[in-house]
């Protein structure tokens, strides 16, 4: 391999680089512009079954929320499962046509050297012959000490390498980043719920004192009886449909999370696949990096 990748003038190489890098950002942007449907009629059904009664002040089951819940979870899976497993398919194609490419390359520099040197044999003794006469005539060096050499910044290609290697790491641990990112996000919203529904609650037992208050004056007590028994009652009537309306929000909140964690946790094996990829590329940077510092020795 080494050998094969001495060959390649450093031109070819990054412009074959640059194909490889290009095919596959444009694998990736095919894969995430698909178009996709996910769940079933009847799940879509029933979530809307569920929305209606919610609406109309239905109180909604254990049963009943759970069964979408298991069925949400279950067909987002399924879907996924599905997906990433044509993802992962078209990953390997990939990596066969570039690991292709590269051998075709090699080849094709190798026999292109072979070429040139096979002409050029002559010059080259001619020339070992001038610098071996060159030599003897010269005087005798004087050896100095050279001064520590300053740290030496990054090249592009080693740059390009650094960049490379933190996404590797980045598609390979994935998962965890995004469903630490998941719970740290719904976590958020989830107070945010709880905190705009207990504002409304307390806006609406605010009122109602109030109205209590006001319509006590100039009431005999037999009127003030009556209508503080209505009062309560709508009162009660409205707390209790603005319970079911923040239960549905808190339910809804944390289907989203289920969804997209059963989403994620599916995902991450392209992901792995991909980090992968990423590392064979990793690997012949290095080595060519390797190759070419040996070509100077």
């Amino acid at each position: 391999m080494e050998q094969g990748l001495r060959a390649i003038p450093g031109n070819e190489f990054k412009l074959l680089q640059r194909s490889i890098h290009n095919q596959r950002y444009q694998m990736e942007l095919t894969l995430e512009t698909m178009p996709r449907e996910v769940y079933s009629n009847q799940l879509m059904e029933a979530m809307r079954k569920e929305e209606m009664a919610v609406r109309d002040g239905v109180k909604i089951t254990t049963e009943m929320s759970k069964n979408i819940d298991d069925a949400l979870r279950g067909e987002t899976r399924k879907f996924f499962l599905k997906i990433v497993s044509e993802n992962m398919r078209r990953w390997t194609s990939l990596q066969v046509k570039v690991d292709n490419e590269y051998a075709r390359f090699y080849q094709g520099s190798r026999s292109r050297k072979r070429d040139a040197e096979l002409g050029s044999d002559a010059g080259k003794k001619a020339a070992a012959q001038l610098s071996a006469v060159a030599t003897a005539a010269a005087p005798a060096a004087v050896t100095l000490t050279a001064p520590a050499a300053a740290p030496s910044e990054p090249t592009p290609e080693e740059l390009d390498q650094e960049v490379n290697r933190l996404e590797e790491d980045y598609q390979r641990q994935w998962l965890s980043y995004e469903l630490g990112n998941l719970r740290t996000a719904f976590a958020s919203q989830m107070e945010r719920v709880e905190s705009e529904w207990s504002t409304h609650e307390q806006s609406m037992t605010d009122d109602f004192n109030k109205k209590t208050i006001s319509e006590k004056i100039g009431h005999n007590r037999q009127k003030e009886s009556s209508s503080n028994s209505l009062q309560k009652k709508q009162f009660a009537a409205n707390l209790e449909h603005l319970h079911t309306q923040k239960a549905a929000s808190q339910r809804w909140m944390c289907r989203q999370e289920m969804r997209l964690s059963a989403q994620a946790t599916e995902i991450a094996a392209e992901r792995v696949k991909i980090a992968d990829y990423l590392a064979m590329e990793l690997t012949r940077a290095k080595e060519r990096t390797v190759a070419s510092a040996a070509a100077y020795e």
